[in-house]
């Protein structure tokens, strides 16, 4: 298998709190399991707040820092 790692996920602030961020991360997790990935991961910045909170109601762990979290698929 093969793992991915996602970076530079952006959502502008007018489309904030609407559910894009969470509707772009899902696709991203239903791309990588069909095309055989084992683990997604994702980071942040640890002076990107907002985003760290982000990152916290999504279906992942923490690794080894605050700003990483990986997805077993």
């Amino acid at each position: 298998g093969v793992d991915g790692l996602v970076e530079n996920i952006v959502v502008d602030k007018s489309y904030r709190q609407k559910g894009v961020g969470r509707a772009l991360m899902d696709k991203m997790f239903e791309k990588a399991r069909e095309y055989g990935w084992r683990f997604a991961e994702w980071t942040s910045g640890d002076h990107r707040l907002e985003a760290l909170s982000f990152y916290r109601h999504l279906p992942g762990v923490k690794w080894r820092t605050q700003s990483r979290y990986v997805k077993v698929l």
